[in-house]
């Protein structure tokens, strides 16, 4: 699903972390090369790695791309994967696992918890529950870093608040008609512009109630206290 990609490298760039992508399963994926290009035009710029444990394939590239003495922490659904990689990783059954469904054909729910490991090389994997959702809140910088490319464009728009739609000599639009640019990514990110000032309206009322409580809560004690 490339808009919860999109999602999840969202939230990761936000926090200021280097970010990967890692395809599992590959060996039962029947449309492998036009999966890989989606991916590259969704991820612009960020590694994605191919793996396969009954193949036993891919792995070596993950381990040369976590850096010793760092902190790495695995995201993504449930099922996908993510205790089999890092039990690959280890080169050890280190985390509980379990086969793919029979009846749905998808891997299953099985971590509970979240648990820090320590890589034999030095430094630390995080293990984490399947996400079943993941909102975009406070992430102007990672929106900014994972839709980077259709800001650099929009620099080169005629109007400084551009919104890529009609507008005139629109450079994002332009890229989307030579092919430079999906008009799939393009909805992706006014989805998430969209969701973000929703949830930054939201946080904002939010606050507003939590002041008008306080000073509700500070005008009756100060009232109490002139009574008495």
């Amino acid at each position: 699903n490339l808009r919860r990609v999109e999602r999840f490298i969202v939230v990761a760039r936000d926090s200021g972390a280097e970010v990967a992508v890692v395809l599992s399963k590959v060996d039962i994926a029947e449309n492998l090369p036009e999966i890989i290009h989606a991916l590259q035009t969704s991820c612009p710029g960020i590694p994605i790695f191919q793996c396969s444990t009954p193949l036993g394939v891919g792995f070596e590239g993950v381990q040369a791309w976590i850096k010793p003495h760092h902190t790495t922490v695995v995201l993504g659904p449930s099922g996908v994967g993510k205790s089999t990689l890092i039990n690959q990783l280890l080169g050890s059954h280190h985390l509980h696992t379990q086969k793919v469904s029979e009846k749905h054909q998808k891997g299953v729910h099985t971590t509970t918890r979240r648990q820090l490991i320590e890589m034999p090389g030095g430094g630390i994997l995080i293990d984490t529950p399947g996400l079943r959702e993941i909102q975009l809140w406070d992430v102007d910088e990672g929106l900014n870093a994972a839709f980077d490319d259709i800001e650099n464009l929009s620099r080169y728009c005629h109007y400084n608040n551009c919104r890529h739609n009609a507008e005139k000599d629109c450079a994002v639009q332009a890229a989307i008609t030579n092919g430079e640019l999906s008009l799939e990514r393009l909805e992706s990110y006014h989805k998430l512009l969209d969701e973000r000032k929703k949830i930054d309206t939201r946080r904002h009322r939010l606050a507003d109630q939590r002041k008008k409580k306080h000073l509700t809560q500070a005008k009756k004690g100060y009232n109490k206290k002139n009574k008495e």
